[in-house]
């Protein structure tokens, strides 16, 4: 077996030889410039979207939001495993990604993160605060029954594209 090709290091020389001389020109390549910043941005993207779309739909767009924020200050890992650590547990991940929320690169309480962790009991009340503090409406009710996972999604209509009095036949 043979590294070098069939001529071994006869044809190595000969190649240096006709680079030496100029007889050989190399080809020149253009090589685009990798914009790192929209690389990061479309990981970080695809790491949000993977969590958030285990959230009930009406928080899968703040728990997207919450996760890129979050993706810019700590580690992917930090967070993915914590929310492992909530789902090994059987508890709720939009519970401890409306928790992370309050998080920024100054402040982490994460005690109420791991108190909720430890013994599976969460403040509504102080739930629904912070997602109203941040423009998000929704009953006590309806964020228990996603917290507890007995939020039950909306059936699609799959004969929505029919006309209405073709459907009322179903």
């Amino acid at each position: 077996m043979k590294p070098l090709g069939r001529g071994g290091v006869g044809d190595l020389d000969r190649e240096v030889e006709e680079l030496i001389l100029g007889k050989r020109r190399i080809r020149e390549v253009r090589v685009r410039p990798i914009n790192t910043e929209e690389v990061i941005n479309r990981e970080l993207s695809k790491f949000a979207k993977s969590w958030a779309s285990r959230c009930a739909e009406p928080l899968q767009d703040y728990c997207r939001n919450v996760l890129m924020r979050l993706s810019r200050y700590f580690t992917q890992d930090s967070i993915a495993s914590l929310l492992n650590e909530a789902l090994s547990r059987g508890l709720s991940i939009e519970a401890v990604v409306i928790m992370l929320s309050q998080c920024n690169l100054i402040y982490c309480d994460d005690g109420l993160i791991r108190n909720y962790l430890d013994t599976g009991r969460v403040d509504i009340n102080q739930l629904l605060q912070t997602l109203q503090s941040q423009g998000i409406t929704m009953s006590p009710e309806e964020l228990r029954a996603i917290i507890e996972g007995q939020y039950v999604r909306r059936p699609s209509n799959r004969f929505a594209w029919l006309p209405r009095f073709i459907r009322r036949a179903f």
